[in-house]
């Protein structure tokens, strides 16, 4: 299962990120893959990378939609779960279960999202060069950068990068996180870049960070 849904993903995954005056001082918040902080459900609905499976749900009426899942909520569980951030309850959705990227909700707003970039087969960067050639294009050089070490249950230790990114949104301070990581299927591991935009301070996200299960166990 997660073999297959893994290559579902091993195509060209463009980082789409909002024009360089979304940085500092603009009437504009920062998007990521169309998604900003403080944007509205329904706005969220029509502009995320999943807005294709999206538009064929009515949050109005969830008792059609399909029960059947696979690696992930059903179309059912997915609507009903929206239907609730609508209404301006706190919850986070995701897709799959088998890859990090999510999205939280409060108030009917979004809060924070994450996404991920794979490999690409045909590209001869790594989606780490990538990820920080197409943000520092937009963004310039990140507000901060550092290796994260990790030791799985063995004790080797294994070191990966992360940046971050202050944004200066008209709705206040945000921040832009890439850390890259390892995602492990059933016969491969591969090195993955999770991007993150969010309203938490550096702190506050490595605390969280850290309150999560481990990746390399």
């Amino acid at each position: 299962m997660k073999r297959s849904i893994l290559i579902q993903f091993l195509t060209p995954l463009l980082l789409l990120v909002s024009d360089a005056y979304a940085q500092s001082n603009s009437e504009e918040p920062f998007k990521l893959r169309g998604v900003y902080i403080g944007q509205s459900v329904q706005e969220y609905l029509v502009n995320a990378p999943a807005k294709a499976r999206y538009a064929r749900l009515n949050v109005n009426d969830c008792s059609r939609a399909a029960k059947r899942s696979e690696g992930g909520p059903s179309d059912r569980e997915l609507c009903q779960q929206l239907s609730k951030a609508i209404s301006g309850e706190k919850i986070t959705i995701r897709s799959l279960y088998d890859l990090p990227g999510e999205t939280s909700f409060d108030h009917g707003r979004v809060t924070d999202f994450s996404d991920v970039v794979v490999p690409d087969v045909d590209q001869p960067l790594s989606p780490w060069e990538k990820v920080l050639y197409d943000i520092k294009k937009q963004l310039g050089n990140p507000t901060d950068s550092k290796p994260i070490i990790m030791q799985n249950g063995f004790g080797a230790t294994f070191s990966y990068e992360s940046a971050i990114w202050q944004l200066h949104d008209p709705t206040g301070e945000h921040y832009l996180y890439a850390r890259e990581t390892p995602l492990h299927s059933d016969d491969v591991t591969l090195n993955i870049v999770l991007i993150t935009l969010t309203s938490k301070n550096a702190a506050q996200h490595e605390k969280e960070l850290e309150s999560k299960p481990s990746t390399i166990d």
